[in-house]
């Protein structure tokens, strides 16, 4: 199960409730926590590219709808932890020295690629 797909009042479309937005605890089954036709309190938390609602259940308190992240504090730390930040991918720099001898000039600690001895030995 994906979680609860909500109907908003005028608007044309539902929203949906991912499972891990219904509840702070871990949700197995989501009829344990929401029954069909249920009202239900939900934040607005995000759309996608096709107009898709994001909305969340555990930041709009259950009784009064009263927002519990203004912030959104609690929701930026909880995306973070399901979306690592990309990394910038750098070329791996290696210190090491080569135990080779370059057969151009017969040098080491370097290849015949990289030799600029230009064919005149040592």
């Amino acid at each position: 199960e994906f979680g609860v797909f909500v109907e908003i009042p005028g608007y044309r479309r539902h929203g949906l409730v991912h499972v891990s937005q219904i509840s702070n605890y871990e949700v197995e089954k989501v009829e344990d926590v929401v029954t069909r036709g249920e009202n239900v309190w939900v934040k607005v938390i995000g759309h996608t590219d096709d107009g898709k609602v994001q909305l969340s259940m555990k930041y709009a308190d259950q009784t009064t709808g009263e927002d519990l992240d203004v912030n959104q504090v609690n929701l930026f730390a909880s995306l973070s932890k399901r979306k690592p930040a990309p990394r910038e991918h750098k070329p791996l720099e290696l210190g090491a020295v080569y135990k080779t001898t370059c057969p151009k000039c017969g040098g080491t600690g370097h290849l015949a690629s990289e030799c600029y001895s230009f064919g005149n030995p040592g």
